[in-house]
């Protein structure tokens, strides 16, 4: 088992019939739940492979091409919203906790839209990572846009378990929002964040314990 920062890779042996065996036990197959994931974090406990693989990433890379991405790696990029929302509504879909991952590079957006018709108040987490700042994302919107919206405005929406950190948000001017949420944040946590020159960095509208962290 080999792994990256955002993908992990493995195989799976099957033995010749009666050729194979452990302790006196002929192996015919091997699966991910038979196979053990170690992490070198300190601290940290072995579990299988399969469970590590129910840990659901969405990258957003994987709704791009590949100029699309050397363009964003390289700060030359023009427009990715389109792209990012795919990878944001898809991730809505799998009804799991999820991590949504932005890679390093710049990326050029308007807003980023999280609607309660996929992430309601379903008791999973959602996390959208930068990678340590180093993902920027420069927003070209409106007044009235937010570079990410949690949009909670069908029915009555309760945001919790939501967290954002190690990203880049800049404004253009003073024009829109940073993050904005309608709904009732319930922990809503906001850390190691970078977010400026927008009308308001982060607005709330109702909050019960945001937590903003290091940002």
């Amino acid at each position: 088992v080999s792994q990256s920062r955002y993908h992990m890779y493995f195989s799976v042996y099957s033995a010749p019939a009666s050729t194979e065996k452990y302790s006196g036990v002929v192996i015919s197959s091997i699966d991910a739940s038979d196979v053990e994931w170690a992490s070198t974090g300190t601290g940290s406990q072995n579990r299988s492979v399969q469970s590590k693989l129910d840990d659901v990433i969405v990258n957003v890379f994987d709704f791009m091409s590949e100029s699309q991405i050397a363009a964003i790696r390289a700060g030359t990029s023009t427009n990715d919203t389109a792209q990012i929302q795919a990878a944001v509504d898809y991730a809505g879909t799998l009804d799991t906790n999820v991590m949504i991952v932005f890679p390093p590079g710049t990326y050029e957006v308007t807003q980023i839209t999280f609607s309660n018709a996929s992430f309601g108040s379903d008791g999973y987490t959602l996390c959208i990572d930068g990678s340590n700042r180093a993902a920027r994302l420069n927003f070209n919107g409106t007044n009235i846009q937010s570079c990410f919206f949690f949009d909670y405005s069908v029915g009555y929406g309760i945001l919790g378990k939501v967290r954002v950190q190690n990203i880049h948000l800049q404004g253009a001017a003073g024009i829109g929002n940073g993050i904005l949420s309608n709904a009732l944040s319930w922990g809503l946590t906001i850390e190691n964040c970078q977010i400026s020159n927008f009308i308001k960095n982060v607005w709330l509208r109702s909050a019960i314990f945001p937590r903003i962290i290091n940002c």
